[in-house]
């Protein structure tokens, strides 16, 4: 038996920072699954990455919006009302609670930049956004 004891073994704070690490990469996926579906103007895939309670800063008509709401603007939005390339940069996440995820980063389309927070609760398993604003 004693052999069994010579193997390491994981502290909770390994297994925290692991947990911490696979939900930094979920986040940060689901987020590009949102620029993407925005890019490729992907409606259902767009509304895919939002819960059903989530309230939107829409630059397309400058005030905060719910889900449905939103996919009204984006349906014009998406008929090529306004177009244009978004990226990210200079994005950090972070973890106010343990189901719950801050994103803040540069909202770049065709040169035009705006900072930007992306909020995130992590429900059924899932990362979805929440909440969104600009900050400037």
């Amino acid at each position: 038996h004693r052999d069994l004891h010579s193997f390491p073994t994981r502290r909770s704070s390994d297994l925290a920072q692991t947990t911490q690490t696979s939900d930094d990469r979920a986040v940060r996926q689901a987020l590009e699954s949102w620029r993407a579906a925005l890019n490729n103007d992907n409606l259902e895939a767009l509304l895919a990455t939002l819960s059903d309670d989530a309230v939107i800063d829409s630059s397309a008509v400058s005030r905060k919006v719910n889900k449905k709401e939103y996919r009204e603007i984006m349906t014009y939005v998406m008929q090529g009302h306004y177009t244009g390339s978004f990226t990210i940069k200079e994005l950090k996440v972070t973890f106010p609670a343990s189901a719950h995820a801050v994103a803040e980063g540069v909202l770049d389309r065709n040169g035009s930049s705006r900072n930007h927070r992306w909020q995130f609760e992590k429900r059924g398993g899932r990362w979805l956004i929440v909440g969104t604003e600009y900050l400037n």
